[in-house]
Order: C-alpha cells, then structure tokens, then sequence
C-alpha cells in the first residue's frame, strides 16, 4: 500500500478542486459522513453501534420514491458585537433545485422556541454560506439551526443537534498588570477584563523604540494563554537570564477581536536568595488508571518534584518528576496506575538554593468508568471545557492575502498551533497507545479534519462530532525511514501561509505532542509597501518568499531528538490521509508495516476527554514545548497573530 505525503503547493490545487466538486455533488460536503436527513428525526449520525433489526418483509419497490431533504449537518458560529456568524457548506442539488436556507435562533436549547431570523438565503458561486444575526444581546448563549429550502420539493426538517455561539464586544485592555521577577523567570499577573476568551502576552529583552506601547522592531515573542497569568522562563530558546531587564505587554483576544496592548511592564530576573516554602492546596483528582494534582505556586520556586507512594510515608516516596513552575495553579498527572490501589502524592518546590519541605500529603485511588460512552447519543456528555477552544476570531488585514480589514478568520488549525488542533492529535495519541496498545512515535493529521470550535462548558458528543469534519474516517498506522519523515515535514511547510486559512490551506499539519519544529519564512521588512499600503493587493510571485516557507536546519526533533535520517518512525493518521484521498497529491512513499484499523479516530478523542474528564486549551507558554514556530512571514507586521510563541527580527 501507497502512503501519500498528503501535502501539497498552491500549483496542484486543481485536484483538489475536482474533489470539493465530487464532495458537493455526492454530499453536499456538510463535513460529516452522514450527510442526509428528513423531515423526521433522524437516528444519530454517529458511526456508533446499532441493535439489529428484527427481519421485516421487503417493501415494494415505489413508483414515486420519496427522497430525503438535506439539512446543513455542521455549523459554524462566531460570536462578534451584538450579533453572530453563522457558517456553513452549501448542500447539493435536490433534483435539480439548488437549496436556499433559512436560519433559526433561540435563547434556549429546544427548536420549538426558535424564530426564523434569516430567509431566503442564496449560495451562489461559494461553497460556503454565511449569514450574520444581528439585534442580539452580547453575553447570551444562542442556539442555531439551519434549514433547507428545495422550491416545489419542501423545506427539510431542523438537523437533531444544535450548533451555538455567543455574542461579545471586543473585549477592553487588562488592567491591574502586575510584574514578579523570580531565578532565571518572570511571573505575570493582571485583571481578566469582561468577555475574553484568551490573552497574547509580547515579550522581548529590549525595547528599541522606547516606546511604552510594543512596535514593530527588534526581536520578540508572543505567546497564548487562557489565564490571566504566566510564567516566562525562555527568550529565544535561552533561559532568561538575570540581573537582564525584559519588557512585557499584554491584550486580551476573543472572537470579536483583540485589544489594545497595556502599557510596558518591566521585569528584571535575580538569583534567589532562599530556598522556597512548602507548596499548600494539594489537589488529588482520581480518574482511569491515573491521577491529577494541582497546588498553589510558591514564590521563588523554578521547579516542583512529584512524589509518590502506595504508603503513608514520604521517607520511602519514589520520586516520580518534576514540572515547571507556574501560576496561579500548578498541574501535573500520574498515569499507568492500579485502578482501586490507594496511592500517596506530596510536593516539593525547588530553587538554587534548595528543595523545600514535603507538602502535606495528598492521596487519590484511581477507579475505572462504569458507563461506557453510548455513541447512538449526541447528547452524552463526554467532560467539561474550562475555556473555549477557538476555532474563528476576527483577524486584522494580513499583506497579499485580499482579506478586508476586521474579517473573521474561522479555520485557525490550518494556520498555526492551536489548542484545538493538539486537542485532537493528542487525544488520538493516548487513544492508540492505551486502548489500541500501539506503539507509536506520533500522530500527524491535518488542519481540514477539524472543522468548529469547542465552547466552554459541558462538551455533549454532538458538540466534538460537529467539530470533526470527516467522521468515518479511522486509524491507520504505518512506518516511514526518517529520510521520508523529515521530506514529511518539508511538505508540511511549504504549504501556502498568509495568516489565513484560505484556499489550499486544508493540508496544514497538526501533530502530537512528540514533535517540534520550526517553519521559516522570509521576514516582511517593516518598510514594505503593504505595510503602508496593506488594501494594495500584490502577485503570488511577490508574496510567495513571504507565504512558503521550509523547515530550519536543526529544528525538527521527535521526543526532543533530532530526526534519525536511518530510524524508522511509527506515525498514526486517518484513513483518508494514508489512502490519500484528500487530494494532497505530493509523490507517495512506500509505508512499512501498515496497519488499517475499523477504530474511529474522533471516537478516539471522544474517549480521551471522557477519560481526562476536563480540558483545557492552552498553548505553551515557552519556546522549547512549542511544536508549531513560525518566523518571518507577512503576519508579523502588525504584531497580529497568537501563533504559539512566534518570533521575529526586522533589519
């Protein structure tokens, strides 16, 4: 069997136009594998298991049969000031008749409440359909179902599950910010201002415009976190070093866009003096076969010990690891446990100085789930989401891309690491090493498999099927010469890259959490035209140094190792991927040892935030846990973008 390379430049997209045509015409391309439904309510979607059915005579066969009306099966809502966006793919011809659509809104979750907001909506020339709902009041949730209009044939009934949103100003600029230097780091804190779902944090050791505002100029990072609080440990791979100042920004990010940056903070790293107290507020967490911790960080720490034992005595406890130090909460798991053994847990924090006191124990027996997840309900809960994992925001003008100034950008793993992206590969990852017993070296998927956000709050099973774009697609394992892995990830790079997720972009890579690199692109020079022209639009030759980039020598490593041109790697995708379906239609390789499963892979991420029970989007906060960096490219010219922990140099 043939494993494609599944990467692409923009001068092959033909093949995938034939393809999107082929998806629209089969199935309208709602981004589900099922994609029918009528005007009675139809059985779940899902690929789950189903009871057979008693034996039945067959029907005769009906001179008029009756065809099933389609309805949109995945929507895309973004939140924006007083009203929403909403997305979705335009569906199939019904005999001839193109669908027009109306849109349903709703304060609660039932369709009986909801009023018909929109109508006769048209989707012409476009695969995608887009409305705006205006009048609404920011900080409700709404609910959103889409109905299909065929003329003379009838209107289709509304699709089981609902798709929501929220509606929310531009959130304001964080206050209260607050600067606590510590050995080789710098803690971070400020008020979290009404509405925003996340914060980018610019940092940099100098400030070569003196400017209390950050400007294009010099060398700096930027990096994403949920809360309103971070640990900087790292510039430009390099512990920070101390008696240095660095000089700090923040602003606040939701789906409506971004604030202004706070006024600079300034922090300046010593060596401690003492070693650092006790950790207080241990937190023991049972779950599968494992455990979760969390405490208070403790001032002056750089690092925290985890120990453990089966028995009440921290004399004899086995040291398990350490973690970073962090704020304001510290987390760490202990997985590979006895379920029903009781184990004991105690903390240390650490400087140059020396290692603190035990903490006070903390003790947890892990305990497997009696109910399994029933994949014939959409409206299983499978866990809980601290934040939003974001899948559109409004992103400002990137050169060469023709985006207007304010556009919502809503295919954000197609152009960087993201929360949701890592979501997804690393859920598959755990899925195949402790369910499936495969041993791998990492998960590669691609941007296009995953199609709308995760909210906060309760994640239902439908919520995680509306964001998998392809869901009868399975595991499939194989094993590639490290030669064929890093012309891999060469392709990866060069896939077109202008801050959006625009045509051609479906290929961009997620990967586990195994691996790391860098891409490399030229950098914008801030005097370039679209800088100070950015509505002149320039030629694809023009931006094309600037929007394809290459691996950098000496970044690309798998467990922290660098790849072994000689070794050969285990890799998990997705049917489609290793068939090569999508349409990615680099020159294929030979796959050793291919292993084509019948598991479904967004089963597998259902399964592993079912076994997590919670989730958090986060970024890393440091370059060296970064597996997506870019450098240079045309969206570092007005400081934009929250890529994880992209960095730049200007001449």
């Amino acid at each position: 069997m043939k494993i494609a390379y599944l990467m692409k430049k923009a001068s092959k997209m033909a093949f995938l136009i034939m393809f999107l045509c082929l998806c629209v015409a089969l199935a309208g391309c709602g981004g589900s594998s099922n994609n029918t439904s009528s005007p009675s309510p139809s059985p779940s979607p899902s690929p789950g298991p189903n009871p057979s059915p008693s034996p039945s005579p067959s029907p005769s066969p009906s001179p008029n049969p009756v065809i099933p009306l389609t309805s949109p099966q995945s929507l895309q809502v973004t939140g924006l000031d007083g009203k929403i966006l909403v997305r979705w793919t335009r569906l199939a011809e019904a005999q001839g008749i193109a669908a027009t659509y109306e849109v349903w809104v709703s304060a609660t979750d039932n369709a009986n409440t909801a009023d018909m907001r929109a109508d006769g909506i048209e989707c012409i020339g476009t695969l995608l359909c887009q409305v705006e709902i205006d009048s609404l009041t920011n900080g409700i949730t709404y609910y959103v179902w889409v109905k299909a209009v065929y003329g003379s044939l009838g209107t289709s009934d509304f699709y089981e599950n609902s798709f929501s949103g929220m509606p929310v100003p531009t959130p304001t600029t964080p206050t209260g910010l607050t600067v606590i230097p510590g050995e080789n780091l710098i803690e971070v804190r400020w008020d979290a201002p009404m509405h925003a779902f996340s914060y980018e944090v610019l940092y940099r050791n100098n400030n070569p415009s003196g400017t209390a505002v950050p400007t294009p100029g010099g060398f700096f990072h930027v990096v994403s976190v949920t809360d309103p609080a971070i640990v900087i440990t790292t510039f430009d791979g390099n512990p920070l070093a101390n008696d240095r100042p660095y000089y700090i920004w923040v602003r606040a990010v939701n789906s409506n866009g971004s604030s202004a940056y706070t006024m600079q903070a300034t922090g300046v790293p010593a060596e401690a003096e003492e070693r650092p107290s006790a950790p207080g507020n241990l937190v023991v967490e049972p779950g599968n076969r494992r455990i979760s911790l969390t405490w208070d960080n403790v001032s002056g720490a750089t690092k925290y010990n985890i120990y453990r034992n089966t028995v009440n005595n921290s004399a004899s406890a086995t040291l398990h690891g350490t973690v970073s130090h962090n704020i304001p909460r510290v987390s760490a798991g202990i997985a590979d446990l006895t379920n029903g053994a009781t184990y004991y847990v105690w903390i240390t924090a650490e400087n140059s100085k020396g290692e603190s006191a035990f903490s006070t124990a903390g003790t947890g027996t892990p305990e497997a789930r009696d109910i399994p997840i029933n994949y014939n309900d959409f409206n299983f809960i499978l866990g809980e989401a601290t934040a939003e994992f974001i899948f559109a925001e409004v992103l400002p003008l990137a050169p060469f891309s023709g985006r207007s100034n304010g556009q919502v950008q809503d295919r954000l793993t197609r152009v960087k690491e993201t929360p949701l992206g890592n979501l997804f590969t690393d859920g598959a990852a755990w899925y195949a090493r402790e369910v499936m017993n495969e041993t791998i070296d990492f998960v590669f998927l691609h941007g296009g498999f995953i199609d709308n956000a995760i909210n906060r709050g309760s994640i239902s099973l439908g919520n995680l099927a509306a964001a998998t774009r392809d869901r009868a697609d399975t595991f499939t394992f194989f094993t590639l010469r490290g030669s064929d892995v890093i012309e891999l990830f060469n392709e990866a790079a060069d896939i077109v890259h202008t801050g959006a997720g625009t045509g051609g972009t479906s290929p961009w890579a997620n990967v586990s959490k195994e691996v790391s690199y860098t891409i490399q692109y030229e950098v914008l020079p801030s005097d370039h035209p679209s800088l100070l022209t950015p509505e002149v639009k320039f030629s694809s030759a023009e931006a094309e140094p600037y929007t394809y980039g290459y691996i950098k020598p000496g970044t690309l490593r798998i467990n922290g190792q660098a790849v072994d041109p000689d070794r050969y790697y285990r890799i998990a995708t997705t049917s489609s991927l290793a068939e090569g379906v999508e349409g990615y239609i680099t020159p294929p390789v030979d796959g050793r040892d291919v292993k084509e499963t019948t598991a479904l892979f967004w089963h597998g991420v259902a399964e592993y935030i079912y076994e997590n029970g919670s989730v958090t989007p986060s970024l890393p906060v440091n370059n060296a846990a970064c597996r997506i960096t870019l450098e240079g490219g045309v969206w570092l010219g007005a400081l934009n973008e929250n890529i994880c922990n992209f960095r730049t140099h200007r001449p």
